[in-house]
């Protein structure tokens, strides 16, 4: 199977546009006409991880964490970082992220550690994206269907994937642009795009002599999503719910607060979140779940009277177990999930 056709599947489902401004995401290594026999996929990619792909004969890595974050100023083999890139490059391993677009999505990150949690009457922590969209139409011939549809693809958004949250998927949640045979003999093409794009569009089906087509406002129907998840679980005491999470979780769990204060409403968000503390604060949730807590922000926590429990920045580990499920599901080819421990941190 291509790359190009793997990238196409998971990216209807996790688009990369939906990744903050600072993320790297998407192909950060290798060809997208590559012929992709072997996945393998990891939270994080370290020289383990490559060492353990390499025995294994994979030739993609689909990572959450970015191999590549920051921009690189030369490849010296000496540089820890740059070594790992190279062996990358010299035993044709491709590698695919998928970082802060998974993290905000529905069934992406804060979802799976929604459920983990067992978290009722969920909602969205912080709404990043609230966007308008438009419903599209373009006519074409059908010689013309081809071209038309690889031009308007870019734009267009697979709302039902986005929204599809048992993620079963059928052939329809990928099925962006449907094509339609109208009754001038050619050929319509429907989806929706952001209304902020619909300027660029239309000068792009312009420039390329593509003239019958029509925007159709849709007053009701934002596109909504957002980081972190808010929700309730059965009223119990920090300390009971610490011990929940250290099961859950495998890891040793900080606890910032009372351990007799009564939890009901609870935030989430994966990785390092503190940065949201204060949208759980503003929620009236009664404790907040990440990692990364760091001294400060737990006696602002206690001020503000929000039990905090840090569960890790490695929780999300959790991404290379679903995403294993779903590149099974999407492709023909064999997939495994790294078994290297990238946790960097030992309790002695």
């Amino acid at each position: 199977m291509l790359l190009k056709d793997i990238m196409f599947s998971l990216e209807k489902l996790y688009p990369t546009s939906m990744a903050e401004d600072w993320d790297n995401v998407g192909l950060i290594l290798g060809n997208e006409n590559s012929e992709i026999k072997n996945i393998m996929t990891c939270l994080e990619i370290t020289q383990d991880v490559i060492d353990e792909a390499i025995e294994k004969k994979i030739n993609l890595i689909v990572s959450h964490h970015p191999v590549i974050l920051k921009r690189l100023s030369n490849l010296n083999e000496k540089d820890s970082q740059n070594n790992k890139i190279i062996k990358l490059i010299k035993n044709d391993i491709n590698v695919y992220s998928m970082h802060t677009n998974v993290d905000i999505a529905i069934n992406g990150m804060n979802d799976w550690l929604a459920d983990e949690i067992e978290l009722k009457e969920i909602n969205t922590l912080r709404k990043n994206i609230n966007q308008e969209i438009i419903s599209t139409s373009v006519c074409v011939n059908p010689e013309d269907i081809k071209k038309a549809e690889s031009i308007c693809a870019p734009f267009a958004i697979n709302m039902e994937a986005l929204y599809n949250e048992e993620l079963e998927l059928q052939d329809e949640v990928f099925d962006t642009i449907k094509i339609i045979r109208d009754n001038k003999m050619k050929l319509r093409l429907d989806f929706v795009i952001l209304k902020q794009d619909s300027e660029e569009f239309q000068q792009i089906m312009i420039s390329n002599q593509i003239f019958d087509f029509q925007f159709i406002e849709l007053k009701n129907e934002p596109l909504s999503l957002g980081m972190g998840r808010i929700g309730t679980i059965t009223e119990t005491t920090a300390l009971n719910l610490g011990i929940k999470l250290k099961k859950t979780f495998n890891t040793n769990i900080n606890l910032v607060g009372s351990k007799n204060k009564k939890i009901k409403k609870v935030g989430v968000i994966g990785g390092s979140g503190m940065k949201y503390l204060k949208d759980a604060i503003n929620s009236g949730c009664d404790a907040f779940i990440t990692g990364d807590i760091n001294y400060h922000d737990s006696h602002f926590a206690i001020d503000n009277n929000i039990v905090l429990f840090d569960i890790g920045h490695n929780s999300e580990e959790i991404f290379k177990y679903k995403m294993k499920d779903i590149l099974y599901q999407i492709t023909d080819c064999r997939v495994c999930f790294s078994n290297v421990d990238t946790n960097p941190f030992t309790n002695i």
